[in-house]
C-alpha cells in the first residue's frame, strides 16, 4: 500500500468518526424533542417535518454531489429509530 492510500484511509477513519458522533447528537436532540412532545401531548410523529427533513436532505446532497439514492437509503433508517 502506497503512503497516499495509508493517508487517504486515515482521513476516511476521521471522517467515519465524525459522522458517528454526528448521527449521535442528532439522536440525542431527537429524544430531547420526543420528550418535549410526550410532556406537552403532541403527537411523536410528523410527516410534515419528516418530509422537510427530506427535502433538505435532498438539497444538500445535491449540492454535494452525492446521490439522491444514497440519501433515500439512509433516511427510512434514522425516522424509525428516531420516532
Amino acid at each position: 500500500m502506497t503512503e497516499e492510500i495509508a493517508r487517504l484511509r486515515e482521513e476516511i477513519d476521521k471522517v467515519d468518526e465524525q459522522l458517528v458522533k454526528l448521527l449521535s447528537y442528532r439522536l440525542e436532540l431527537s429524544r430531547k424533542i420526543g420528550k418535549a412532545k410526550l410532556n406537552s401531548n403532541v403527537s411523536v410523529t410528523d410527516e410534515n417535518r419528516e418530509t422537510k427533513v427530506r427535502e433538505r436532505w435532498i438539497s444538500n446532497a445535491k449540492k454535494y454531489n452525492i446521490p439522491n439514492s444514497l440519501v433515500e437509503s439512509i433516511l427510512p433508517l434514522i425516522f424509525p429509530i428516531l420516532n
